[in-house]
């Protein structure tokens, strides 16, 4: 089987100077994509989403904006099946920006976030594996930073902070280019996210088991540690859990959660239906919590959905025009 990645199209560099996308977008001058000398970045950036295209086009914005980080790292769009105008807004921002973007998805059967991050994985080819979600803002020194501090053996885990209804309202595609944003934090949550910091840095030195907690929303992995527990358990389905099993999984295999200066700002967005309270009462909880001895690497993870496949558009401008750019299913079908 081609792996993915091998013999599509080639990621090209980013025109400096090109002008961001769309509404609400001003010209501004781009430091990010694969230069042409690197044929393999340095890290890959994974963006989960579902059907909330304009939190995600801030969070793409926020990308364009990164810093200190120019050719060393691809984008991904990892899609839970969106049926509104998400893949279109993709394809828009990343002609528009000249920018090569990478867009996973499959048809919607329930939240599977789990089955996105492995779709995701398997479309990229960096080493170093940088997830985030669609409703998440990166500031400027987001990607530099997990760079500058990523280890081997270890999971890299930084701050979320959850912005309010109307902090987020105001979270403009100018703030972004601004680098204004902590000053969208309400205190309260300032504080809750600081304490929380300070609690993890003594978890850490301390050792304790599955301490500090790993969000999926700003997480950093070697793609080596990924594999070896075949990614994601896809047979979570439903809001919550499928990080803290990834988490599990990992130390049991040596590698330690460690916490970092790294942010992201979380856009408010209602609750999934399947949302609860630390997951209680729900099919997830009681998989996380089965009987019997749990294994390292999962059943149904990484190498399965290679072998299920998946749809992948490669938005590249610079090889072809993005409005005739046409998914490619990804799995045995791309056998040689």
């Amino acid at each position: 089987m081609r792996p993915v990645g091998e013999g599509s199209t080639q990621v090209l560099p980013v025109q400096a100077g090109a002008a961001l996308p769309l509404e609400r977008s001003q010209a501004s001058a781009l430091t990010i994509g694969l230069d042409a000398m690197h044929c393999r970045p340095d890290i890959s950036l994974i963006v989960s989403s579902f059907e909330r295209p304009s939190n995600l086009l801030r969070c793409l914005h926020s990308i364009a904006a990164q810093k200190a980080a120019h050719g060393r790292f691809e984008l991904v769009i990892a899609d839970d099946g969106s049926c509104d105008e998400t893949r279109d807004i993709v394809r828009r921002f990343a002609h528009a920006a000249g920018m090569v973007i990478k867009f996973t998805s499959h048809p919607h059967d329930g939240f599977r976030l789990a089955q996105c991050r492995n779709e995701g994985v398997l479309a990229s080819s960096a080493e170093y594996l940088l997830f985030t979600d669609g409703d998440c803002v990166l500031p400027s020194d987001h990607v530099s930073l997990h760079l500058q501090h990523r280890k081997r053996g270890r999971v890299m885990a930084g701050r979320c902070y959850r912005l309010d209804a109307e902090a987020s309202e105001r979270l403009s595609v100018g703030r972004i280019q601004s680098e204004d944003l902590f000053s969208l934090v309400p205190r309260r949550e300032a504080s809750r996210v600081y304490w929380k910091g300070i609690r993890a840095k003594t978890y850490e030195l301390l050792r304790l088991p599955m301490r500090p907690r790993l969000p999926g929303g700003n997480m950093g992995v070697w793609r080596t540690d990924f594999e070896r527990v075949n990614g994601f358990d896809e047979n979570f389905v439903g809001w919550g859990m499928e990080d803290k099993d990834f988490q599990r999984r990992l130390e049991s295999t040596g590698v330690r959660c460690i916490f970092t200066e790294t942010r992201v700002f979380h856009l408010w967005h209602p609750r999934h239906p399947t949302y609860s309270h630390n997951s209680l009462d729900t099919a997830n909880y009681r998989y996380y919590h089965r009987a019997g001895e749990i294994k390292a690497r999962c059943d149904k993870g990484l190498s399965e959905r290679r072998l299920a496949g998946f749809s992948c558009d490669t938005f590249d401008p610079a090889t072809r025009p993005a409005a005739t750019a046409s998914p490619v299913r990804v799995g045995l079908e791309t056998e040689n």
